[in-house]
């Protein structure tokens, strides 16, 4: 029983650091409103970076239900649900809120709402082309990220871009503290958008391995949404 209980505690501490150190990672719908790229990208990196954040052009707002379940792999084999809505606001304004959320995963709303904030990354990211690559009779583009902040625990990601739909298809994180990140997405249409439908991610740390499953449904698109849920997060 103190077994179970000491993998418990692991299993939320990975959760938490997952949670916190990934901060601005993946895609949500690809959020609508142009950002000035810093003059840090690489010009090539910049210009495909721009394209997928500029897809949604004409996305205000949205509103969708997102509902995650984390699994441990490893024994205890423990799991935990969360379920609550995502919302955006242009040019770059998410947040995320949970019915309810375990205390030890406190953090991981405001984390969450920033893995969804592409528009962000050139801020917070120096970003260059890294080459192409092969999967599934497709050929991504590669762009590799690395943080401004050299006190910064993430290491470097590569984010693998479908240069036909301009969505991510992937996106593979590495810290300084040996875990690793990936996750992959599938999109939907809804009307003139391509909307984020679901995350598959597979934490890996040196003690324990988590994956989590990650649905988006109900948009509600270019509605007026309520700015305290803003300051939630």
């Amino acid at each position: 029983m103190d077994c179970m209980k000491a993998r418990a505690k692991r299993l939320a501490r990975v959760r938490c650091l997952a949670a916190t150190t990934l901060a601005a990672s993946c895609a949500c719908p690809l959020l609508a409103g142009a950002r000035n790229v810093a003059p840090s990208v690489a010009p090539d990196g910049a210009a495909l970076l721009a394209k997928v954040i500029n897809r949604n052009a004409k996305l205000g707002s949205y509103r969708s239900a997102v509902a995650i379940a984390f699994r441990e792999r490893t024994f205890p084999f423990l799991g935990a649900r969360l379920t609550g809505h995502v919302y955006f606001e242009a040019p770059d304004r998410c947040a995320v809120v949970f019915a309810h959320v375990p205390r030890v995963m406190s953090r991981f709303p405001h984390a969450f709402a920033g893995m969804l904030d592409v528009p962000s990354w050139p801020k917070e990211y120096a970003v260059r082309s890294d080459g192409r690559r092969s999967v599934g009779g497709r050929t991504d583009e590669s762009l590799r990220l690395t943080p401004k902040d050299r006190a910064a625990e993430m290491d470097h990601a590569e984010a693998f871009v479908d240069p036909a739909s301009l969505v991510i298809d992937e996106v593979d994180w590495t810290f300084r503290n040996g875990m690793e990140f990936d996750v992959t997405q599938r999109f939907s249409r809804l009307g003139s958008f391509l909307l984020l439908s679901t995350q598959h991610a597979s934490i890996r740390v040196p003690f324990a391995r988590v994956t989590s499953d990650a649905t988006f449904s109900d948009y509600q698109t270019n509605v007026a949404i309520d700015k305290s849920v803003f300051a939630q997060n």
